[in-house]
């Protein structure tokens, strides 16, 4: 019970705040000009067909950036011998359906427990040219209280989405992978991302249009409160197994489950992301 209090508090909480725009796009042909770039350059993604995130061109021939988690997650088929069966393909903003090819060498322990944790993946688009792609940026430029804003496809939402917030605070996150130490820079923001939105880029707001550049990706699991998010979901498969309750008439099982559902499909206002250095690497000589 603890922790439905907790998430209905929070709910209620930022209810209160939606709306509260912190920041500006600039003037109205800045506005009109960053919306268009970032709307262009930005996809949803699919897996076997099925909505699973976000992502963005990073390449006017067709690279493409995703988090690692909106490619591998319980959609995504793989067999016995780690053969992946899905298919992956990205939807524009002009409806138009193109094919996606992971690019990482999945056959790269290393490589993959990299991706895992910077969560990205990086795809190809084959047989495109000229598309509308985006500038990385260095997650260095950032500071707090800077103006960023995102782009994606949240929830059942078949158009892109804009938001717009504010950098609120750094820090980064440390994990040990076989006597080697991963480290990833990561950020809060007073944003809100839903469910849907992860793989989408975080844009730091330049003097102009054409100054802006991504910094970060947005990963939706990357919230303050994951952790509590996590505790209810196993809640709800504890109650399942028991077969729930009713109490004066009212399924207790089917109310938590639709919290629950409530809860994991909104960032309640605070939201996180990824530095973007990791990819740029990668990808040095391509983002042009």
């Amino acid at each position: 019970m603890k922790v439905i209090n907790k998430i209905l508090l929070i709910i209620l909480l930022t209810n209160s705040c939606y709306g509260q725009i912190t920041t500006s796009l600039g003037d109205k042909v800045s506005t009109l000009n960053r919306i268009q770039s970032i709307k262009k350059s930005t996809c949803k993604v699919l897996v076997d067909k099925v909505k699973s995130g976000t992502g963005f061109f990073i390449s006017s021939d067709g690279l493409f950036v995703t988090n690692w988690h909106v490619i591998f997650n319980q959609i995504t088929r793989i067999d016995s011998v780690g053969k992946i069966l899905s298919s992956f393909s990205v939807v524009n903003s002009m409806n138009d359906t193109l094919v996606a090819k992971i690019v990482l060498n999945l056959s790269d322990e290393s490589a993959i427990q990299e991706a895992s944790f910077w969560d990205y993946c990086i795809l190809k688009i084959d047989g495109q040219d000229r598309i509308n792609f985006l500038k990385l940026g260095s997650f260095s430029d950032a500071y707090e209280g800077a103006p960023v804003y995102t782009c994606g496809y949240p929830l059942d939402l078949n158009e892109p989405f804009i938001t717009v917030g504010l950098i609120s605070s750094f820090f980064k996150q440390s994990i040990k992978v076989k006597s080697k130490d991963l480290n990833r820079e990561v950020a809060w923001l007073d944003l809100t991302t839903n469910k849907g939105n992860s793989g989408g880029p975080l844009v730091l707001i330049g003097e102009k249009p054409e100054d802006d550049r991504v910094i970060c990706l947005t990963s939706f699991i990357t919230t303050p409160n994951f952790n509590i998010l996590e505790n209810l979901n196993q809640y709800v498969q504890e109650m399942e197994k028991r077969g729930g309750v009713k109490l004066m008439g009212i399924d207790f099982l089917q109310y938590v489950k639709l919290i629950n559902e409530t809860a994991n499909s909104n960032s309640v206002g605070i939201s996180g992301c990824i530095s973007i250095e990791k990819v740029s690497s990668l990808t040095k000589g391509y983002n042009k």
